[in-house]
């Protein structure tokens, strides 16, 4: 009796081994950072993130974009399981919380939610990483999965918004050469805005992170020293890192494929014949 249990448990380890083809590895998806995960920690070589109003000022050394809510977009070579993603950031001032999403693409700019988590307490007063996963500590889950599937060839945005008004929070660039894809041209020489179109990199400056009726992700306004207008700018991405689980097959859908009855039926006929050789012995 007891080998028939054994054997019956064995079969439908098997059909749900095979009913959940799923690498159990974690495996980089997108990363910007440099060996040993390194970034660039001058502190002017960053993004703002505020919860509310910009900055009154720019650092003196370096550009910085006007933005509230700052979005990455990334595309996935495979099919992912998400399961973190770590981002250079620190804190300025303010509340020690950040808002990250991940969200899906519309047109070359940052769309619904697809997950959001909020972080507390992991950020520095200088350059750092920080890691956002519904497993780690001083992070909670806010909406949607804490594990999405992240399809291949499909664009996604990776956002950081601050989410109450006294956080100041910025996001340190990457020391890859990884730019924003776009260029970067000034009104006038005279002047120290400069408009850009990044299809890589958006900025926000309301203090919401998804684009409902009122307002949408627009180009953003880059600041730079007036001592530097004339000189070419070197302008990078934010570093961060997106890791996950490789899957193996498709999200299975909600009705059984045929190819599922089929290991089923394989277990039930199994488990039968186990039944049936015991009772003939038994007679």
């Amino acid at each position: 009796m007891k080998k028939i249990i054994y054997s019956a448990a064995l079969i439908l380890s098997m059909i749900l081994a095979g009913l959940n083809a799923k690498a159990d590895s974690v495996a980089v998806i997108y990363s910007n950072f440099g060996s040993n995960m390194s970034f660039d920690t001058n502190t002017s070589h960053s993004y703002f993130v505020t919860g509310s109003s910009f900055p009154s000022k720019c650092p003196t050394s370096a550009p910085c974009i006007t933005s509230e809510s700052l979005a990455v977009q990334f595309t996935p070579s495979a099919n992912y399981t998400f399961d973190k993603a770590q981002l250079a950031v620190f804190l300025e001032s303010g509340t020690n919380t950040l808002d990250v999403y991940i969200e899906s693409d519309s047109s070359g700019f940052p769309s619904s939610i697809i997950s959001a988590f909020q972080v507390n307490g992991q950020m520095t007063s200088s350059p750092g990483i920080i890691g956002v996963g519904d497993s780690l500590p001083g992070v909670s889950l806010l909406q949607g999965p804490a594990d999405p599937t992240l399809m291949q060839g499909t664009a996604y945005w990776l956002v950081a918004y601050a989410p109450t008004p006294d956080t100041q929070a910025a996001w340190s660039w990457n020391t890859t050469k990884d730019s924003p894809n776009g260029v970067v041209t000034c009104q006038t020489l005279t002047l120290t805005g400069c408009t850009f179109f990044p299809s890589n990199l958006a900025v926000n400056s309301n203090p919401n992170p998804t684009a409902v009726m009122d307002w949408a992700w627009v180009p953003g306004t880059l600041q730079i020293p007036s001592a530097n207008v004339n000189t070419s700018l070197n302008i990078f991405r934010p570093a961060f890192e997106i890791d996950g689980s490789p899957v193996s097959v498709p999200p299975m859908p909600t009705v059984p494929e045929p190819g599922s009855f089929l290991l089923l039926g394989t277990g039930f006929v199994g488990l039968w014949v186990l039944l049936r050789r015991r009772q003939f012995f038994l007679n």
